[in-house]
């Protein structure tokens, strides 16, 4: 097919494409077909608000060294439930700034909608990687301020479910949602100090003398005596 840019593109087995009875229209994510470009001769436009597979666009973007903003923007995952207020948005832009008119009734083909997933927040991975104490009343304030709905914190509690919304695809496990308390809770009050750790080990002896031979060497000492290398290294140590 041949899309916007004038550019013939050669489509493949496990490309996604847009397209009517006559064949595809659009390179689906990645940019429209030429066919179906608008013009100055156009008057009706059929507006479609869509999701698609990320790993296929960004499959197709790639194979096709064709990176354009819409690939840019599937390829990190759309949602699907904001499709209807989007589609809307856009209709009455188009409407108003166009001077056209709406005409006919939505038609929704989506087979299934995401639903919201729900992740567990706990005091000990807070604590863990946190560094330092945030009570779980306000972690749930934190993430309940961008839209990440929290169960009831009660006295006593160690955990609680937070349910992130569609449009945060990028919350999938706890450490995402500790990332989001502690950004709003502000990486400056986390306190500096240092980790902890183990005692350095003890120098060997063998360790001791090379040091002794090295800063008699210095001093330009020759060839020292075993006795004499080890009162040296007595004394280093």
């Amino acid at each position: 097919m041949t899309t916007l840019d004038g550019a013939d593109r050669p489509l493949q087995e496990g490309d996604v494409v847009i397209a009517d009875d006559k064949g595809p229209v659009a390179l689906a994510g990645v940019m429209g077909g030429a066919q179906s470009e608008v013009s100055e001769a156009t008057s009706a436009v059929l507006l479609e608000a869509a999701t698609f597979d990320p790993r296929a666009v960004r499959r197709t973007a790639k194979r096709l060294g064709l990176h354009s903003e819409a690939s840019h923007r599937f390829e990190r995952g759309v949602d699907a439930n904001g499709l209807p207020y989007a589609s809307a948005r856009a209709s009455a832009l188009l409407a108003r700034l166009g001077g056209g008119a709406l005409a006919g009734d939505v038609v929704d083909r989506h087979p299934r909608l995401p639903e919201p997933r729900a992740v567990t927040l706990s005091m000990a991975g807070l604590r863990r990687l946190a560094g330092f104490d945030i009570p779980l009343e306000q972690a749930a304030r934190h993430l309940q301020s961008v839209e990440i709905e929290t169960a009831p914190v009660s006295p006593g509690d160690e955990s609680i479910t937070a349910t992130a919304p569609t449009f945060r695809p990028d919350i999938t496990v706890e450490e995402d949602l500790i990332e989001e308390v502690m950004r709003l809770h502000g990486y400056d009050r986390v306190p500096a100090r240092l980790p902890a750790g183990r005692r350095a080990p003890e120098p060997s002896p063998e360790a001791l003398a090379d040091r002794a031979r090295d800063a008699l060497a210095a001093l330009g000492l020759g060839v020292m005596p075993n006795a004499l290398l080890a009162l040296c290294a007595s004394l280093i140590r």
